[in-house]
């Protein structure tokens, strides 16, 4: 019931997708085949770092002038995080 439900609504989505947008025009969804694959998508490993587009030009010597712990906290990690952008450039 479920799976007949889903492939229902993938059949209008696609509909919908052809009226809406005219370079879509010619998709169709004659039939919907769904199988059960013992595969899966794996997780993505999360990375800690980043992968900047840029050269880090902030130096992270900046002062923080709060009480808040929780806001410390948190500026205390972006200096950290420039740090670490400034040494794999």
């Amino acid at each position: 019931m479920e799976l007949d439900y889903n492939k229902n609504l993938l059949k209008s989505l696609l509909a919908m997708l052809s009226k809406h947008d005219p370079q879509c025009s010619h998709l169709r969804a004659e039939h919907i085949v769904i199988f059960n694959s013992r595969f899966s998508v794996q997780p993505q490993e999360d990375l800690h770092g980043t992968d900047p587009k840029y050269h880090e030009i902030a130096r992270g010597d900046f002062e923080i002038c709060t009480e808040d712990e929780e806001l410390q906290k948190r500026f205390e990690m972006i200096k950290k995080d420039i740090l670490i952008n400034k040494e794999i450039q």
